[in-house]
């Protein structure tokens, strides 16, 4: 599905931004500012869609993390570096200030940049020309903890808008705030992306027009995630007897009786290995290996 969404979007933008640079002729005044309305919108649908996809892989169970051991200074300054076009646009100035105690975290970089840049650029967009945004990042009062804030000098919340912006197309509508309506989907996807991080991520407000500040909070050492398998095998007491061996080798271990139960566990939450027995009623071992093979997501 991400496939055939994304490749039609991207030829479109591919071409606008063509025209834009004058590869098609010389553009009028006029024609110029329709091909960039065309471009600054397809852009808007593809960060929506890619919103879209990333939530319904979250809500699924699907989305698969791969953490690595980081650079948090590094990692910072690639975000930065991706935001600052647009706080310059603004005219919003971005500050950092990293304590050297956690120059490390455990996260999946690509997701923990997304966090980032999903944060960062919400404060740039909801900031007015001259104000400031300030990433911070400092260990908690425990230790076990990396905080890391984004605090704006933008419109601010009101205190009983807090809870509502996590909520998926949820937008606050008051009229500063609607000046900036974005998809709603932004912030929501960003706390499930913190939460599957082992995190927490809560903003807080003075009020209108006294800015805001998102926080998240991540454990300094993730657990490593036990390896998941899928146990197929129609026979009940074989099912127990190879679970049993798997779970106290380390494995957590996930059941289907057939083919079919296989399959619709599968599209849920693809695992990491497959027990599977080939003589089974409704859909046989073998069968199972075909269809996943045939399907893209699960061919290798």
């Amino acid at each position: 599905m991400s496939h055939e969404l994304r490749t039609p979007l991207n030829a479109v933008l591919g071409f606008a931004q063509l025209l834009e640079q004058g590869h098609g002729g010389a553009l009028g005044p006029k024609h110029r500012r329709y091909v960039g309305n065309i471009h600054r919108s397809g852009k808007h649908l593809l960060t929506l869609i890619n919103d879209i996809l990333d939530l319904a892989k979250v809500e699924a169970g699907r989305l698969e993390l791969h953490f690595e051991d980081l650079s948090l200074p590094q990692l910072v300054d690639e975000t930065i570096a991706i935001v600052k076009g647009m706080a310059a646009s603004r005219d919003v100035k971005l500050e950092v200030a990293l304590d050297a105690e956690v120059s490390r975290v455990t996260a999946d970089p690509l997701r923990l940049k997304q966090i980032l840049f999903n944060l960062l650029s919400n404060a740039v967009k909801f900031t007015p020309p001259r104000g400031v945004v300030t990433l911070r990042a400092a260990p908690s009062a425990g230790g076990d903890e990396v905080l890391l804030a984004v605090s704006d000098t933008g419109i601010g919340i009101k205190a009983e808008d807090l809870d509502r912006l996590f909520r998926p197309f949820e937008q606050i509508h008051s009229g500063e705030a609607r000046e900036f309506a974005g998809t709603g989907l932004g912030l929501s996807l960003t706390k499930h992306l913190v939460e599957f991080h082992g995190g927490r991520l809560w903003a807080e407000s003075p009020g209108p027009g006294r800015g805001a500040t998102f926080t998240l909070a991540l454990p300094r050492q993730m657990a490593a995630p036990k390896p998941r398998v899928l146990l197929v095998d129609d026979t009940a007491k074989d099912r127990e007897l190879v679970c049993d061996y798997l779970q106290a080798a380390g494995f957590e271990v996930e059941e289907a009786a057939d083919g079919l139960e296989a399959l619709e566990l599968i599209s849920r939450a693809r695992p990491d290995l497959l027990v599977l027995d080939l003589t089974m009623p409704r859909m046989s071992g073998q069968e199972l290996l075909r269809q996943l093979r045939a399907q893209a997501e699960t061919a290798t």
